[in-house]
């Protein structure tokens, strides 16, 4: 008994013939069985579609892709992701809480660099030269100790809005003048040095010094050798 081709099958079932059993049989293996064959239905539905030879078009892909520049060991890294990985990673940003009270566990190591404030960490703060006749204050004067030295006219400091330049309240500025030309401290309009709406003061002398310090949006507060603030 063994498989036949479709021709000669037909020619044993031909009208008035008497099959015999080793015809029978011969149909018989000539017929795929799954059960026999190993191969299930559901694998045998895997050719549905199939236009040509499966080997041939297997070998005919290229081994490996191209133009790609992540190597295998970056590609292994998405072995088990179940969903876009940018959309899960985005999920879990959402989930970071700003912690407006941290807390130090330890020492700190700041290995070299510096912790920059109001004042500096380490007390000293500092020194500007300031040799203009005007200046208004900026961010990077917080803390600092201002000396002004112009010999010929009176040097203006100026106080800024908090609109302008948004100090840390709490801040601190020290200042002071060192020739005989006098030092003015000057509030703009909209902020109030001790308590006097766009106030003015002098220091009084040479070698005399003042320290303001901002204690509310646009408040600040002047003390040292100086004249009453005035409007």
């Amino acid at each position: 008994m063994a498989e036949q081709g479709r021709a000669t099958l037909k020619g044993y079932f031909e009208t008035g013939d008497t099959p015999t059993q080793a015809q029978f049989e011969d149909l018989i293996d000539s017929v795929p069985n799954t059960s026999d064959s190993g191969v299930s239905n559901t694998e045998f539905g895997y050719l549905n579609g199939v236009t040509s030879a499966i080997q041939t078009q297997i070998d005919s892909k290229q081994d490996e892709l191209t133009g790609l520049t992540a190597s295998v060991t970056e590609l292994n890294y998405t072995d088990g992701v179940t969903s876009a990985i940018q959309t899960q990673i985005d999920g879990k940003l959402t989930n970071v809480v700003e912690d407006t009270s941290p807390q130090l566990g330890g020492n700190l190591d700041v290995n070299g660099n510096d912790i920059t404030g109001n004042p500096a960490i380490d007390g000293r703060r500092a020194i500007i030269v300031e040799a203009e006749t005007t200046r208004t204050l900026a961010l990077a004067d917080a803390g600092d100790f201002i000396i002004a030295t112009n010999v010929d006219e009176t040097t203006t400091i100026t106080i800024p809005t908090n609109a302008s330049v948004a100090f840390t309240t709490g801040t601190e500025i020290d200042f002071i003048q060192k020739t005989a030309e006098q030092l003015t401290i000057q509030a703009v309009a909209g902020v109030t040095l001790n308590g006097v709406s766009a106030g003015s003061t002098a220091i009084t002398a040479q070698w005399g010094g003042a320290t303001i310090k901002k204690i509310d949006t646009d408040e600040w507060i002047i003390v040292g050798k100086i004249n009453d603030v005035a409007w």
